[in-house]
């Protein structure tokens, strides 16, 4: 996984095998990246059930996931384009 962030006008890359490499990455945002760390964990936690088969998880939990997927692409888009 390749992780980009845009931090202080500077383009900073994660690009390790690691995920954990993309939340410390954000968590280098300060206190304006705490939510985008929170979505990223979030959808990384179940990345290992949801990788295999959706019916583990089901509809409801598909959903929720969904949505957090969406906010944390909105923030991203939002910092970049202000970048």
């Amino acid at each position: 996984m390749t992780a980009r962030l845009v931090r202080m006008s500077k383009l900073e890359v994660a690009a390790g095998e690691s995920h954990a490499e993309a939340i410390v990455l954000l968590r280098r945002c300060g206190p304006e990246g705490a939510s985008a760390v929170a979505q990223l964990k979030r959808l990384l936690d179940a990345k290992t059930t949801t990788q295999y088969s959706a019916i583990l998880i089901g509809e409801g939990k598909a959903a929720q996931l969904l949505i957090v997927a969406r906010r944390l692409v909105e923030e991203m888009d939002s910092r970049l384009r202000k970048a």
